[in-house]
């Protein structure tokens, strides 16, 4: 079985390969990341099966030139302008990585590789003011972007299902927040777990500015997202083209919570201040998923505990202290 992953260097890309390694080291040939520059959490070990390709989704030539050469069994497309704020400060680039990028993935792939096997990583973003019913949202809800993110990645999954009518086989995941060891710092759980060990090592003063910890998400264990995602390739031939799947705990946290819980855990008195500038005014105040559906089609659960999760992020900053600049 050949792989080929887009958005290689990025947070999940690192996990999700070490999973599939101990999932399916017996039939995996080859592992093709690409557009990497550094990938975290891949163990020594595993490089052999690795193949490491420069691409740049928004070159069609070049996409075509790269899905040609490997003709992968699957790809699992991860590549995105993720962070919201960041989407909406370059609407333009949003729009080009996020749906352009995904169309020129899905032609060259119906062009050059047909049989291939299109797993497309959307996000729960996409449900949008569906939240604000604050019960937990299952595939069907109806689609009612309120940023830029969500709506490229509604546009994008758009682009899948007409190629899945097509012909080509394509399954649309939909995972809701990550968090877990190695996420950007943008991110909300390491925005804390870095400033938590910055005061820890006495680089900061003991005040964490925060914008509004009142909302809820619903959060995963990226470990347990990787395992998801491995689910689907194990069961692949259970699942039919065009079908959806959110990827999430099940649990809404606030926000506050974690933050709660980092302070407790350093034993130090952290003093929290709103910063109104780290205020998002069309912010969703609640989500929470149903995986209902990925677990009675796959099997999967999640395994990773909410504690597990965010003592692993802090440890993880407390390690990487020397990295962060302040």
């Amino acid at each position: 079985m050949k792989l080929l992953i887009s958005g290689g260097s990025g947070f999940v890309a690192g996990h999700l390969v070490n999973q599939l390694i101990n999932e399916f080291s017996s039939v995996l040939t080859e592992i093709i990341l690409c557009d990497v520059v550094n990938v975290p959490h891949i163990s020594q070990h595993n490089d052999s099966l690795l193949t490491y390709e420069y691409l740049d989704i928004l070159e069609l030539e070049n996409v075509g030139q790269v899905i040609k050469k490997y003709r992968p069994d699957i790809i699992i497309h991860l590549a995105a302008i993720a962070y919201v704020p960041a989407s909406d400060s370059n609407i333009k680039l949003a729009w080009h990585v996020n749906t352009v990028g995904t169309h020129n993935l899905l032609e060259m792939t119906s062009k050059f590789s047909p049989n291939t096997k299109f797993i497309y990583i959307s996000s729960s973003e996409v449900y949008g003011r569906s939240f604000n019913q604050k019960q937990a949202v299952t595939e069907d809800e109806s689609l009612l972007p309120n940023n830029t993110y969500s709506l490229t990645k509604i546009a994008a999954e758009s682009l899948c299902k007409l190629y899945s009518e097509k012909g080509l086989y394509i399954v649309i995941l939909r995972p809701f927040n990550h968090l877990g060891p190695g996420q950007d710092i943008n991110f909300v759980s390491s925005s804390f777990a870095s400033k938590i060990a910055l005061i820890e090592k006495k680089r900061i003063t003991h005040v964490i500015d925060v914008g509004n910890i009142d909302v809820h998400r619903d959060f995963l264990d990226v470990r347990d997202v990787a395992r998801a995602y491995c689910s689907v390739i194990n069961n692949i031939e259970q699942i039919d083209s065009g079908e959806v799947f959110n990827v999430c705990s099940g649990v809404s946290r606030k926000i506050k919570d974690m933050l709660d819980f980092f302070i407790k855990a350093s034993g130090l008195e952290i003093e929290v201040k709103v910063d109104e500038d780290k205020v998002r005014p069309t912010e969703i105040p609640f989500t929470l998923g149903s995986s209902e559906k990925l677990k009675l089609k796959t099997g999967w659960q999640k395994s990773i505990s909410w504690d597990t999760s965010l003592m692993a992020v802090l440890n993880y900053w407390r390690e990487k202290t020397d990295t962060i600049v302040n």
